[in-house]
């Protein structure tokens, strides 16, 4: 019987096996609310020390995190091996002791290192342009993520505003733009400005504009991650896994483990139970006629 975890009343002259009467870890268990409590308890902990952090990174930009981690960009393709549409990151983390490591991170396989994990979130594109101080000279290209003006003497440039990821060429020659879920097809909306005037269009990569000596040059459009990098200890999801593991086994103890008691008055033995425990006491007062026997 002290096996099977009853306990032994011996000033009733009774083993009881009960809610009340187990030892004191299953009892602990098979309280509700207690699995409750924790699960609640791990739950806040969860949301209470997670923080979470969202940038855009262009590739070859770095990401630092508020530990002094980072997270390094160094290619992203919408695009898998297979040619199916999909967004990866290929980054290089640091930790906390300098060690870096390559790793990569898509939309549904986040990476993780140390208490941070790195999710794939979203992407956004980035104007490419060629800037030279001569036609033959070498260019020096400039990213921009957004409208900006670009000039050597302050007065004198392009101005960006937006790129579009479609346009239509009217009969007349006009572009003018059309909506798209991609770059497909896209056109830049610049102003072309001096200190006399200021045109204002769209134009087409690969065009050139020539202002003050200096050449403009507008590419295809890059595209880039926007990274989330959300930070909470590791312990704190063991801790919530466990709670609900209590919960889960307090549930089982509550609902198949029937409170019952062996009475033991007058030479004969009685097994009783607050629960309607049917089978229970009947097995056990078959066990206890063939220990009699």
């Amino acid at each position: 019987l002290l096996r099977r975890l009853f306990i032994n009343d011996k000033r009733q002259k009774s083993f009881y096996k009960g809610e009340f009467h187990l030892k004191k870890v299953i009892a602990f268990l098979r309280s509700m609310k207690i699995g409750m409590l924790l699960l609640v308890i791990a739950a806040a902990l969860v949301f209470s020390l997670e923080s979470k952090e969202d940038q855009y990174v262009m590739v070859g930009d770095t990401m630092t995190l508020s530990d002094g981690c980072t997270v390094k960009v160094n290619a992203f393709s919408m695009e898998n091996e297979a040619g199916q549409l999909d967004y990866i990151s290929d980054i290089t983390v640091t930790g906390k002791d300098g060690a870096a490591k390559d790793m990569t991170t898509t939309v549904n396989y986040p990476a993780r290192f140390e208490d941070h994990t790195v999710y794939q979130q979203s992407y956004a594109y980035a104007a490419v342009l060629d800037v030279q101080t001569a036609a033959d000279a070498p260019a020096e290209r400039v990213l921009l993520d957004g409208a900006s003006f670009i000039s050597l003497d302050g007065v004198n440039g392009v101005h960006y505003m937006q790129v579009y990821g479609n346009h239509t060429v009217a009969p007349d020659g006009q572009i003018m733009p059309a909506k798209s879920m991609g770059m497909e097809n896209p056109a830049y909306l610049v102003a072309i400005m001096t200190a006399e005037e200021q045109h204002m269009g769209l134009t087409l990569p690969d065009e050139t504009f020539e202002v003050a000596g200096v050449y403009y040059t507008f590419r295809q459009p890059a595209s880039y991650p926007g990274l989330s990098v959300k930070t909470q200890p590791e312990w704190v999801i063991p801790v919530l896994y466990a709670s609900f593991a209590v919960l889960v086994l307090g549930l089982y103890l509550c609902f198949f483990n029937v409170p019952a008691a062996l009475c033991f008055a007058d030479g004969k033995v009685r097994a009783v139970s607050g629960k309607d425990a049917g089978d229970v006491i009947q097995q056990l007062e078959d066990k206890i006629e063939d220990m009699e026997e």
